[in-house]
Formats: C-alpha cells, structure tokens, sequence
C-alpha cells in the first residue's frame, strides 16, 4: 500500500477538505493496489472503476466549490454484496441475481453516495451471510493477504470486506455482523471491524439485519 492510503483517515479528510490532496488521488491509488493484488486475493465480486472515478471527480468539484457533503466525501469505500446500491446488482454471495428492489440504495448507501464516498465495488461474502470462514462456491473464497503461499481463510460472512481493506482498494469496507461477520474478518487480515449498536443506523429493507463498519488501523 502507498504511503498516502497508509495514512489515518481523519488526516485524509483533513488533507481532502484543505485541498492537500485530492480524491481522484486517493483512488487512482486505490485502483493501482486492487490491480496488483486482485488476482491473488480476489476482494471483489463487482469492482467498478469507472463509476468511482466519477464518484471521486464529484467530490473533487464540491471541494473546489467549498462544499463540504460529509466527513465520507472523496473517502474509497467498498461494500458487501449484502448492501443495496442503486445500478449494482445484488448477489448475496448465491447465484443467482436478486430482485429489482435490491438495486436500489439503501439508507447507508444512500447516506454515503450523499456524502459523495466514492464506492470502488461490492466485495465477496459468505452465501446469505451464514458462515465464518469465507467460504462461497459459488464465486471462490477471498484469500488472506498475510499469506502469499497458501490460501489461507479471510473470516466470513464479509470476507472480501477485510480483503479490500488490506489490499489498500478502500479505506473503508461495509459489512453486516449479526455473529461475527465483519469482526471476524477484521481479526483474520489485521484490521478494525466494528459491530455498532443495533438501531444507530437504519436496517431498513432491503439491507440486513444488523450493519457495521470495518476501517483501517
């Protein structure tokens, strides 16, 4: 990882709203680490580089305008293929692609893209989030990244979330956690995974049960 996305991401904020760096910076980055490492490590069921370079010149424009959206705005977020996202289809980590209503944001999503976060992807899961360890035969497992020679577990159900994190595409990574599935991963590949308390943010249909956050130390 560069030594700017290596950077705590209050100072990233602070650096984007003074106009020290911008967000097309941050996710040239980004996009640069995810092309090195996503062979091997396989973060991503959907990696969408074009829709964040938009996302990412928004944001840029709102700085340069003196806009502030957010303490999310320029930040490169990933989400779990759970999440609803308006134009992402919605896997679940099955098969087979979900109704039309879960291509529509979801309170979180739509919380972010009005912050102008720049979503990079949805990253793999366990199927229907039911499992810790990674595993889906449908897509493949992520591999932890602390191990170049064996394919080693990254934690479920979000597995690719933590991936995404350490591989340095996203300096933020959405999850769901109703038993371990973003701390799990967060302790597998060495990051933070936060369950927050049930009811802080909205679980409206059609997101899961309970949502969390998994950041960078």
């Amino acid at each position: 990882m560069s030594d700017l996305l290596s950077r705590p991401l209050l100072a990233l904020a602070r650096a984007l709203g003074e106009r020290e760096i911008t967000a097309r910076d941050l996710l040239e980055e980004a996009i640069a680490n995810h092309e090195r490492h996503d062979a091997a490590l396989n973060a991503y069921l959907l990696w969408t580089p074009s829709r964040a370079r938009k996302a990412a010149d928004a944001a840029d424009a709102a700085f340069a305008a003196g806009r502030s959206t957010g303490p999310l705005q320029g930040v490169p977020i990933s989400i779990k293929d759970l999440f609803a996202a308006e134009g992402l289809p919605t896997f679940a980590g099955s098969n087979r692609r979900l109704p039309p209503e879960w291509e529509v944001d979801g309170p979180v999503v739509h919380n972010l893209r009005r912050q102008l976060g720049v979503i990079t992807g949805k990253t793999h899961m366990v199927e229907f989030a039911f499992g810790g360890t990674g595993q889906n035969h449908h897509w493949g497992a992520p591999r932890n990244p602390w191990d170049a020679k064996a394919h080693r577990s990254s934690g479920g159900s979000s597995s690719g979330a933590g991936v995404s994190l350490m591989e340095g595409s996203a300096l933020l990574a959405l999850g769901s956690d109703t038993a371990g599935s973003v701390r799990i991963p967060a302790a597998a590949t060495g990051t933070v995974g936060i369950k927050v308390t049930l009811g802080r943010w909205s679980a409206a249909t059609p997101m899961s049960a309970h949502v969390s956050v998994a950041t960078l130390v």
